[in-house]
């Protein structure tokens, strides 16, 4: 691999575990190191650092909040029918 790409992933350890475990990359770095892009996007999936799943994760925690919301009315209103 070139000296500029491990320099480069030097300084990103999340790239250097991506390519550990995923040795595909590490040949395709050595013969088209200007597809370290390709790699960055493709780690940032791998670890859910995209965007795409952060907003998954962030409507997993919108429906996760609203159903405390509905659990907790109902739990109110059961009270609310047991002192009646």
């Amino acid at each position: 691999m070139r000296p500029e790409v491990i320099a480069y992933l030097d300084h990103e350890p999340r790239l250097w575990e991506y390519i550990h475990q995923n040795p595909k990359w590490y040949q395709e770095l050595s013969r088209y190191p200007e597809k370290i892009n390709v790699i960055k996007s493709a780690s940032d999936d791998y670890f859910g650092k995209s965007l795409s799943k952060r907003v998954e994760r962030l409507g997993d925690y919108l429906t996760m909040i609203n159903m405390f919301i509905q659990m907790s009315t109902a739990l109110e209103q059961s009270e609310e029918a047991k002192e009646e």
